[in-house]
């Protein structure tokens, strides 16, 4: 079985609950999948941020 996914690049996409967002280990294999940003801090997480996290979207 294999997940094709591919780096986010634009920070509307961290949000976009149609986009599965995908966390690799350091041998790509994928760890879990969730459709909200990973990480999510619920209380304080913030879409100010300055950077994008280190996370794929899943294609397919």
């Amino acid at each position: 079985m294999a997940t094709a996914c591919f780096p986010i690049a634009r920070r509307a996409d961290v949000f976009d609950p149609n986009l599965v967002k995908v966390v690799l280990d350091h041998h790509n294999y994928a760890l879990y999948f969730s459709r909200a940003p990973i990480p999510w801090a619920r209380d304080t997480f913030s879409d100010e941020q300055e950077s994008l996290p280190d996370d794929y979207i899943a294609l397919g």
